[in-house]
């Protein structure tokens, strides 16, 4: 896959747009607006990034005529991340709590299993260390290939 078709699809750009205005919304990301060429362009961009995520947000309660509405607010948030980013002047971390709490359920659905496995090997060994005293024949596994 190449970058272009990975990063500048409309399906990844409305999911940056999504979750920037998340993590801006729950304090992850900020926009310091005195990182731009000029402090009243870096409060100009601030003030539009408002207006786009008011007007995205508005969009689902009362749609537009137009076709690509959405889909141009999308391109103007992403772009505006890029250029956030660019000068540094959107910082934090943008965070997906829904593959965070993901992640979370399966480590502690790895810990079971290992916990699992751990108490069947160590009950493998106690029926093997039993065979061995009741048959006087060390059994062929790892532990005891020694004693053979």
């Amino acid at each position: 896959m190449t970058i272009e078709k990975y990063y500048f699809s409309a399906d990844n750009k409305t999911k940056t747009a999504q979750l920037f205005a998340q993590n801006l919304m729950w304090g992850n990301v900020k926009i310091e607006y005195d990182k731009f060429p000029t402090k009243k362009e870096g409060l100009k961009f601030a003030q539009e990034m408002y207006k786009k995520l008011r007007a995205w947000d508005d969009e689902v309660l009362c749609g537009s005529d137009d076709p690509n509405y959405v889909d141009k607010i999308v391109d103007w948030i992403y772009d505006g991340i890029t250029k956030g980013r660019s000068y540094g002047a959107i910082t934090g971390e943008m965070r997906d709590k829904t593959y965070e709490t993901r992640v979370k359920e399966l480590e502690l659905e790895l810990n079971e299993k290992d916990g699992e496995i751990s108490k069947l090997k160590t009950e493998n060994k106690q029926l093997a260390e039993a065979y061995y005293k009741v048959t006087s024949e060390p059994p062929m596994t790892k532990d005891f290939k020694a004693m053979g």
